[in-house]
């Protein structure tokens, strides 16, 4: 019998539906069992057959030893007494995404290690967005992209910036530190995917991991170690596009940036822009970097941004997702 997930509970009707929002709302690498009579849970799904135990309280307390599957989320109902040794508990009448958040934590924390990228997935195609000048919308500009991708094909952003900000920028909760999973990519391979399913956050179409605490840990990452992020993520997830919120406090920020196989910098129109621009080319230049700047692709900003820009978020208004699908459809028609 396959390993797989187990919901057992003596309301069919509640363990039914907990199932089909699963199978809609989760992407668990296994299968999902529904056991209704809990004397005969051992029958139908045995321990070693079963990765995850989702169990009422009142089915446990018609199971001979729960303890037997030690991979458990207990669904406490009412004010009863909890068994003892059931520490991962939650409301069974919480919603369903709750119980789904708490299952999911505890299937990636424990669980097996995840396969490496299946077949069916294509290449990671890297976009990276940089400005060396402030003001540019260089995040709202790589955050519309990743949704703009993220229709087509599973893509995921990363930001090696120091404060981002993020979670209260987009009003999502951020889990741990991208510093967590360039310890696994380096570390623990083989948890590395378990690790980036558990911390990316949904946004709209488009995955997000946690950002760094602070530029302490933006700055204790070595070059070698973002290489290996980067290339964990091409061999051991399912992504497609990953999209790059690029800065030079990041070691190796010229090794990052001949990763991008696109390199969008948008443009202020002033004239403090345009000479930190010009620096930047300059420096490649200096360093040996000449292929950096004649693959990169510069994006000039209208001069005089529209009213509907002013008043709508950068990230989902209109009028700027508009201009960041036009500067895509150019590169393709390019291309």
């Amino acid at each position: 019998m396959e390993r797989g997930i187990t919901i057992c509970d003596t309301e069919r009707d509640y363990a039914m539906r907990l199932m089909e929002f699963f199978y809609a709302h989760a992407d668990f690498p296994c299968s999902l069992r529904v056991c209704t009579e809990p004397e005969r849970l051992g029958e139908i799904s045995p321990p070693e057959a079963t990765q995850l135990l989702i169990i009422s309280q009142s089915a446990a307390g018609l199971v001979k030893d729960p303890s037997v599957y030690p991979c458990r989320l207990f669904l406490t109902e009412g004010d009863g007494e909890r068994p003892e040794g059931e520490e991962r508990q939650i409301g069974k009448y919480n919603s369903p995404s709750a119980v789904l958040s708490a299952a999911r934590r505890i299937y990636l924390e424990e669980g097996p290690a995840l396969p490496l990228r299946s077949s069916a997935a294509g290449p990671l195609r890297i976009s990276g967005i940089y400005s060396p000048a402030g003001g540019c919308l260089k995040t709202s500009t790589a955050l519309t992209l990743g949704r703009i991708l993220g229709e087509e094909r599973r893509s995921l952003y990363v930001s090696l910036e120091a404060c981002s900000g993020l979670a209260r920028r987009l009003g999502i909760d951020l889990r741990g530190s991208l510093a967590d999973l360039v310890y696994y990519s380096a570390c623990s391979p083989d948890r590395f995917a378990s690790q980036v399913a558990l911390l990316a956050c949904r946004w709209e179409t488009l995955d997000i991991l946690p950002p760094m605490r602070s530029w302490m840990e933006l700055q204790s990452v070595t070059e070698s170690e973002w290489q290996g992020f980067l290339d964990a993520l091409g061999e051991r997830t399912e992504y497609e596009e990953l999209v790059l919120d690029l800065t030079e406090q990041a070691d190796g920020f010229t090794g990052l940036l001949r990763r991008c196989g696109r390199l969008w910098i948008p443009e202020g129109q002033t004239a403090a822009a345009e000479a930190k621009l010009e620096n930047f080319r300059e420096i490649l230049q200096k360093h040996g970097a000449e292929d950096i700047w004649s693959t990169a692709r510069t994006l000039p900003l209208p001069a005089m941004r529209s009213r509907e820009w002013q008043e709508e978020t950068g990230e989902t208004g209109e009028a700027f997702t508009g201009w960041v699908r036009e500067q895509l459809a150019a590169e393709r028609r390019r291309t």
